[in-house]
């Protein structure tokens, strides 16, 4: 219990003489949703799938704790809006005869992200390296796919919720300069490191990458206390 209360009493004290930020951050850019879905093995019926970054923003609160005259610790509320858009083709071969699906999936999800980091000062830049779990709000996504078989063509529309997992977790790097007292310049990367496929018994899977530049706003500053 000794040992408890002493961490304890190190951390307020630490907080209390270390200079501290809080402020806001919006950040835009695009993101990327990769979908691997599971293959038959049979080259005749194989889906080829591309890939597209679609628009994509963050925005919300953070908190630095500085430490030294380089160092901080840092973490962040935020808003995540992930997109992604697939295309993909399907080839339709059996003793009827032949034809091809395609489909085009427009992709939708919100995450209350909660990135922790560690940064380091080069200069007035600091690079912080961090991990960031997203707790799922919501999701949409729209398919829409033209079947050609026979010469004969179909189309159909379908909008659904992303079969995705209640989290995500991934590694985070981002850099942020000042401009002033006040406004810093933001530029954010992250990448989904868990398949977050809600159904991956059949090797599917879904991972997110997101790229990023905004601002950073302090709205207040604690300034480090002399220790006597």
């Amino acid at each position: 219990m000794r040992f408890y209360k002493t961490v304890f009493l190190l951390v307020i004290n630490f907080s209390v003489y270390a200079q501290q930020n809080f402020g806001i951050k919006i950040d835009v850019g695009s993101s990327y949703l990769s979908t691997k879905v599971f293959q038959t093995g049979n080259p005749q019926t194989t889906t080829t799938q591309a890939f597209y970054f679609m628009p994509s923003f963050q925005g919300g609160i953070f908190y630095n704790l500085y430490f030294g005259k380089k160092s901080l610790f840092g973490a962040e509320i935020l808003f995540n809006q992930i997109n992604g858009k697939e295309h993909s083709n399907t080839p339709e071969i059996n003793f009827n005869g032949t034809g091809n699906i395609s489909v085009d999936f427009s992709r939708h999800i919100s995450y209350l992200s909660i990135p922790i980091y560690y940064g380091y000062n080069f200069g007035k830049l600091n690079v912080n390296l961090g991990l960031q779990t997203s707790l799922l709000l919501y999701s949409t996504m729209q398919s829409n796919a033209k079947d050609t078989y026979n010469g004969a063509i179909s189309t159909y529309q379908e909008k659904s919720k992303v079969p995705v997992k209640q989290a995500d977790f991934g590694a985070r790097i981002n850099l942020f300069y000042p401009l002033s007292n006040k406004f810093s310049m933001d530029l954010t990367y992250y990448c989904g490191l868990i398949n977050t496929y809600k159904y991956p018994q059949f090797g599917d899977t879904y991972r997110a990458q997101q790229i990023t530049l905004g601002l950073r706003y302090t709205f207040l500053t604690v300034k480090k206390k002399d220790i006597k």
